[in-house]
C-alpha cells in the first residue's frame, strides 16, 4: 500500500513539473513587446501632433492644426472633424500588442498589410504619420484587417506594421476606420429643428415654385401649397423631405466658394424660414466644373434674421438669439461652396408633378 500512495505522489510532482516546464518554455518563447503599447511615448504627446498624414490605396490627404484647429489641407484649409482626429491620436497611443505575426513581406497581403501605404485600390491598408513640431514624427504605422476585439467589445484587433520594421503585429485598440478624406471633414453644414421651420419655398429654373409650410410650432408633417382640389399628396414623406432639407444637411465634399460664379443663374434656390425669424438661401449651380469630381453640382448659403417673417406667437428664440445664429451660419458658410448628397439634391427637386396624384384615379384603382 505505502509502494502504491509513493507511486500516485510520484506521479502528481511528475506532472506538475511537465506543467511546469511547459508553462515556462511557452513564456521564455514570447516575442519582447507582447502586451505593451505599440507606442509607449505617444500618450505622453498626444498633444503635440501637428499634422497626420493618411494614405490609402495610393492616395493621401494631410490634416494640420492651426491656431487649435483642425484643417483638411487638401481642401484649402476647411475644418476637419475635431473628434474623429481626436479619436485616432488617443486610440493610437492606446494600442497594445497581443501577438507577434508574420514578417514575411509575401505573406502582408493575407493580413491587409501589403508593401507600400496602402498598395491596390482594393486593399485595406491604411498608412497614417504623425508628426509633430518641425516635422519630428511622433508615430507612423500601417493597419491592415481588422475584427471585433473578443475582449472589449467597443475596441477591435487590428493588424499592424511599423514601415521600418518588417514584423506585424496583431493588436487591440479602438481607432477611426475612415480611408476618404471627406469621412474626415466637418459634414455638418447646417441642422435646423425642424420644429423651427415653418416655410421651405423651391424656385426652380423654369419658373415653377413648390412650397411647403406649417401652420404651427408644433406640427410634424408640412403641407404642400396651392393644392388643388382634385387632388391629394403622393405620399407625406415626399413633403417632409422638402421641409426638412436644412435638418441635419451634410455635404458630399467642400470647394472654395469662388468654384462657383454666383452670378450665373442658379438651377435651384432654395428659401427656407423659420417661426422666429431665420431666414437661410441657398443657391443650387449644377454641373459645376471642380475637382474631384467634374460635373458635380454645388450650392452656396447665406443666411439672415427677417424682423417681418418672426412669429411672436411660434417663436421659441428671442430676435437676439436669432442674429447671432444668422451672423455665426454667415461666417460658417462664406469661403465654402458645398456639394451635397445625391439623395438631398433629389429631394430638393422634387416638382409638383411628383408631389401630387389625381383622387379620382385613385379611388378608380381601388375598387378596381
Amino acid at each position: 500500500m505505502l509502494r502504491i500512495r509513493s507511486f500516485a505522489i510520484l506521479c502528481v510532482v511528475t506532472l506538475l513539473v511537465i506543467v511546469a516546464a511547459i508553462a515556462v518554455h511557452e513564456d521564455s518563447g514570447a516575442m519582447p513587446g507582447a502586451g505593451e503599447h505599440l507606442f509607449p511615448d505617444l500618450l505622453a504627446a498626444v498633444n503635440e501632433v501637428e499634422k497626420i498624414r493618411v494614405t490609402s490605396a495610393g492616395k493621401s490627404f494631410t490634416l494640420e492644426r492651426s491656431s487649435g484647429r483642425w484643417l483638411a489641407a487638401d481642401r484649402s484649409g476647411y475644418p476637419a472633424n475635431a473628434d474623429k482626429v481626436h479619436s485616432l491620436i488617443v486610440g493610437a497611443a492606446g494600442l497594445k500588442r497581443i501577438e507577434p505575426k508574420t514578417e514575411k513581406p509575401e505573406l502582408y497581403a493575407r493580413l491587409g498589410l501589403e508593401e507600400g501605404e496602402g498598395s491596390g485600390a482594393s486593399s485595406p491598408a491604411v498608412a497614417y504619420v504623425l508628426e509633430g513640431t518641425g516635422g519630428r514624427k511622433l508615430a507612423a504605422w500601417i493597419t491592415g484587417r481588422a475584427a471585433p476585439s473578443k475582449g472589449d467589445p467597443e475596441a477591435s484587433e487590428i493588424y499592424v506594421r511599423l514601415p521600418e520594421d518588417p514584423q506585424s503585429w496583431l493588436v487591440e485598440g479602438k481607432l477611426p476606420r475612415d480611408r476618404a478624406l471627406v469621412d474626415w471633414l466637418d459634414q455638418t453644414i447646417v441642422d435646423i429643428d425642424r420644429k423651427r421651420v415653418r416655410e421651405v419655398r423651391v424656385l426652380h429654373r423654369d419658373g415653377e415654385e413648390v412650397v411647403v409650410y406649417k401652420k404651427t410650432f408644433g406640427e410634424t408633417d408640412f403641407l404642400l401649397a396651392d393644392m388643388p382640389a382634385d387632388t391629394d399628396v403622393n405620399g407625406q414623406w415626399r413633403i417632409n423631405d422638402i421641409g426638412r432639407a436644412f435638418t441635419r444637411l451634410e455635404l458630399a465634399d467642400v470647394q472654395p466658394r469662388d468654384a462657383v460664379s454666383e452670378s450665373d443663374a442658379p438651377s435651384l434656390r432654395v428659401i427656407m424660414h423659420t417661426f422666429d425669424g431665420l431666414k437661410v438661401n441657398l443657391k443650387l449651380y449644377q454641373n459645376v466644373y471642380h475637382t474631384s469630381p467634374a460635373g458635380k453640382s454645388l450650392c452656396v448659403l447665406s443666411a439672415s434674421y427677417e424682423d417681418a417673417l418672426r412669429d411672436e406667437t411660434e417663436a421659441k428664440l428671442s430676435a437676439a438669439e436669432v442674429r447671432e445664429e444668422a451672423s455665426a451660419l454667415n461666417e460658417r458658410w462664406q469661403r465654402w461652396a458645398y456639394t451635397l448628397p445625391d439623395f438631398k439634391t433629389g429631394h430638393l427637386a422634387q416638382k409638383r408633378e411628383t408631389l401630387l396624384k389625381d383622387k379620382a384615379a385613385e379611388g378608380e384603382g381601388s375598387s378596381g
